[in-house]
């Protein structure tokens, strides 16, 4: 959609949705360049053998797989050299550089002489020694993409390209309650929970609850965004394709999705959705305004008033049965049957995901 308009486009993390040797594979959907993980099982470790560019691999130095822990070559790190790289390359003609970054998803694995690590690690959040999994790990992960965000926005400013360069920001799911303990049941960061209301989002990633779909939105345009400005209007990730086809002039097919234009230059109106639909794991939701219905796994469906049930705990689905049979027909209108891929080569997928432990105890599908 953005090439048409000379836009260089480059992808720089985890893809996903179709590993090497299949239709998926993001060069054949638009980039010129992506340089990660193909296959969401590979990206489990910090230290694989190799990552991958345009499906050719790129060995990772002194990575020897027998420990997805520790090794000396930090793919991390690897991505995000890459991705500097690609805005160096291009700042002088539009770019869109999409950076899917995995930390801290996976096996957290950080290099021990790590900037953000060395900040986190005598914090007495775990005592005695250091777990491959603990509190202190996930702090230094999520320090090392604020670190490493900040040195992309540097570069935007000595490029001299800052005032011209927006940036979306978000988390791709819910929170995860995350080192449970008597005195933070909600997690030791408490994703989903608000300390000041003393309200829960339910549930969490994998759900499709307000606390498997809520995540943090943030968009930074120097000049056209006001620093610190909060809006209520309610998106999703369609809108982002059609607010980027707004802005850069391109032609966007067609899709579910509502640019949300006006809302990043306070302008009105602003279109809204009249209905937002998910499926997922074998759950279903739709809502409509305040209303949601949710279904699990072909069971009882449920209904609840967000305006004044946020924690989703008052099944309102008995005494409002109009209501939640028009959110049950707009979900089933809304269903659409998966589209499979094609596999060219298993031997390439199959590959990839046995650079993680994961990926070893895999069947062939």
């Amino acid at each position: 959609m953005l090439k048409p308009q000379g836009y260089a486009t480059g992808g720089f993390g985890k893809w996903g949705i179709g590993g090497r040797g299949t239709s998926g594979v993001p060069e054949n959907h638009g980039f010129d360049e992506f340089f990660g993980y193909y296959d969401q099982v590979h990206a489990h470790t910090f230290y694989p053998k190799y990552l991958i560019r345009n499906s050719e691999e790129v060995p990772l130095q002194g990575n020897d797989s027998t420990s997805f822990y520790e090794g000396k070559t930090h793919a991390q790190t690897e991505i995000f050299k890459e991705s500097l790289g690609f805005i160096e390359k291009h700042y002088q003609r539009p770019f869109f550089c999409y950076l899917p970054w995995t930390p801290p998803h996976g096996l957290w694995g950080i290099d021990e002489d790590d900037p953000s690590w060395q900040l986190f690690k005598d914090k007495p959040w775990k005592a005695g020694q250091r777990t491959k999994r603990d509190a202190r790990v996930y702090a230094a992960f999520m320090h090392m993409v604020d670190r490493q965000l900040g040195e992309i926005i540097s570069l935007l400013k000595e490029l001299k390209i800052d005032d011209n360069t927006l940036i979306f920001l978000c988390g791709d799911n819910g929170g995860q309650a995350y080192f449970k303990t008597p005195d933070r049941p909600h997690g030791f960061f408490g994703p989903n929970f608000n300390r000041k209301t003393g309200k829960r989002f339910r549930a969490g990633k994998g759900s499709l609850y307000e606390g498997g779909l809520k995540v943090p939105f943030l968009a930074r345009w120097p000049n056209k965004i006001k620093a610190g400005d909060v809006t209520d209007h309610l998106c999703y990730f369609p809108d982002i394709m059609p607010t980027l086809a707004e802005l850069a002039g391109a032609e966007c097919p067609e899709t579910d999705g509502v640019s949300f234009v006006p809302t990043l230059k306070a302008q009105a109106p602003q279109k809204t959705h009249d209905i937002l639909y998910w499926e997922y794991l074998g759950q279903t939701a739709v809502r409509m305004k305040n209303w949601k219905a949710y279904q699990a796994k072909k069971g009882k469906w449920k209904l609840f008033d967000l305006s004044k049930d946020l924690e989703e705990n008052n099944d309102l689905s008995k005494s409002q049965p109009d209501i939640l049979n028009q959110l049950i027909a707009i979900a089933k209108s809304s269903h659409q049957p998966i589209h499979p891929g094609k596999i060219f080569n298993r031997e390439l997928i199959d590959k990839d995901r046995k650079q993680a432990p994961h990926g070893k105890k895999q069947k062939k599908q």
